[in-house]
């Protein structure tokens, strides 16, 4: 578009193979965007506005809480172009889990208490850990 005011239209439209009403339609859906690509910002632009505020959550939580804070319903196919468009990942938090207590605790040895062992394989012990097969 900055060269069509420095050279001939035709000619620049010749060096690049392309017809000249080319030129002009895409000139003109640049100049006029249409009510479709207007509509498409102002989502992308909505999208962003959510996404900041609530950063850890996907397109269709997105999508979801515009529909039940402004009542416009959107597809979630339409809702994840959008957030493709802004460029929108949720930003995940992982956590975790820590069992409480203290995980080095050791336990008395109850088993060896009253024995007496001289020798070796006296005492065996083993520790036994059951696994359900079809719900048995």
């Amino acid at each position: 578009m900055e060269l069509s005011g420095e050279f001939p239209v035709n000619l620049l439209c010749e060096k690049n193979g392309i017809p000249r009403s080319s030129f002009y339609n895409r000139k003109k859906g640049i100049d006029e965007p249409s009510e479709q690509k207007k509509r498409l910002i102002r989502n992308v632009i909505l999208f962003r506005e959510y996404h900041n505020r609530f950063p850890s959550h996907g397109y269709r939580w997105l999508n979801a809480k515009i529909k039940l804070d402004l009542g416009i319903e959107l597809s979630d196919p339409y809702a994840h172009k959008c957030c493709k468009i802004a460029g929108i990942k949720s930003v995940s938090k992982h956590y975790k889990y820590k069992k409480p207590g203290d995980p080095l605790k050791t336990f008395p040895n109850l088993l060896l208490a009253g024995i007496n062992i001289n020798g070796p394989m006296e005492c065996v012990v083993s520790d036994m850990t059951a696994f359900y097969v079809k719900g048995i």
